[in-house]
Protein backbone atom coordinates (compact mmCIF):
# COMPACT_ATOMS: atom_id res chain seq x y z
CA UNK A 1 0.00 0.00 0.00
CA UNK A 2 1.68 3.23 -1.20
CA UNK A 3 0.59 6.57 0.54
CA UNK A 4 -0.20 9.56 -1.74
CA UNK A 5 0.34 12.60 0.42
CA UNK A 6 -0.40 14.91 -2.96
CA UNK A 7 -3.57 13.58 -2.75
CA UNK A 8 -6.81 16.12 -3.02
CA UNK A 9 -8.62 14.00 -0.38
CA UNK A 10 -6.62 14.76 2.41
CA UNK A 11 -7.42 17.57 4.94
CA UNK A 12 -4.72 20.20 5.82
CA UNK A 13 -4.81 20.31 10.10
CA UNK A 14 -6.93 23.24 11.47
CA UNK A 15 -6.18 23.91 15.33
CA UNK A 16 -10.12 23.46 17.57
CA UNK A 17 -8.87 27.08 18.75
CA UNK A 18 -8.01 30.27 16.81
CA UNK A 19 -4.39 30.94 17.72
CA UNK A 20 -4.97 34.25 18.21
CA UNK A 21 -7.24 33.01 21.64
CA UNK A 22 -4.44 30.92 23.27
CA UNK A 23 -2.81 33.26 25.48
CA UNK A 24 -5.93 34.59 26.94
CA UNK A 25 -7.19 30.88 27.25
CA UNK A 26 -3.27 29.99 28.72
CA UNK A 27 -4.13 32.20 31.43
CA UNK A 28 -7.13 31.36 32.57
CA UNK A 29 -6.48 28.20 32.33
CA UNK A 30 -3.08 28.71 34.71
CA UNK A 31 -5.26 31.03 37.24
CA UNK A 32 -7.72 28.17 37.65
CA UNK A 33 -4.79 25.48 38.57
CA UNK A 34 -3.24 28.04 40.65
CA UNK A 35 -6.49 28.15 42.43
CA UNK A 36 -6.98 24.36 42.45
CA UNK A 37 -3.86 23.56 43.86
CA UNK A 38 -4.56 26.32 46.85
CA UNK A 39 -7.53 24.46 47.18
CA UNK A 40 -5.27 21.49 47.70
CA UNK A 41 -3.15 22.97 49.96
CA UNK A 42 -5.15 24.55 52.27
CA UNK A 43 -7.41 21.34 52.44
CA UNK A 44 -4.01 19.74 53.74
CA UNK A 45 -3.35 22.52 55.70
CA UNK A 46 -6.65 22.81 57.50
CA UNK A 47 -7.97 19.53 57.84
CA UNK A 48 -6.36 16.70 60.19
CA UNK A 49 -5.17 13.40 59.47
CA UNK A 50 -8.55 11.71 61.03
CA UNK A 51 -11.03 14.20 58.91
CA UNK A 52 -9.27 14.16 55.79
CA UNK A 53 -10.29 12.40 52.13
CA UNK A 54 -8.15 10.49 49.70
CA UNK A 55 -10.40 10.79 47.17
CA UNK A 56 -11.39 14.85 47.93
CA UNK A 57 -7.51 15.05 48.13
CA UNK A 58 -6.99 12.92 44.82
CA UNK A 59 -9.65 15.48 42.82
CA UNK A 60 -7.97 18.49 43.61
CA UNK A 61 -4.68 17.53 42.62
CA UNK A 62 -5.44 16.07 39.31
CA UNK A 63 -7.52 18.78 38.31
CA UNK A 64 -5.14 20.98 39.12
CA UNK A 65 -2.80 18.71 37.38
CA UNK A 66 -4.52 19.00 34.08
CA UNK A 67 -5.01 22.72 34.22
CA UNK A 68 -1.40 23.05 34.87
CA UNK A 69 -0.58 20.61 31.66
CA UNK A 70 -2.79 21.89 29.11
CA UNK A 71 -2.16 25.63 30.71
CA UNK A 72 1.59 25.26 29.67
CA UNK A 73 0.90 23.52 26.28
CA UNK A 74 -1.23 26.68 25.21
CA UNK A 75 1.42 29.03 26.34
CA UNK A 76 4.34 26.93 24.37
CA UNK A 77 2.06 27.59 21.79
CA UNK A 78 0.90 31.26 22.53
CA UNK A 79 4.72 32.15 22.41
CA UNK A 80 5.73 30.43 19.27
CA UNK A 81 6.94 26.90 20.21
CA UNK A 82 4.94 23.92 18.51
CA UNK A 83 4.95 21.24 20.26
Amino acid sequence: MILDFNSPDLVAFAAPLPPSSFPLVAAVLLVAAFLAASMFLIKQVGTNKYTRSAVQELQFALLASALFGFGTVLVFLASGINV
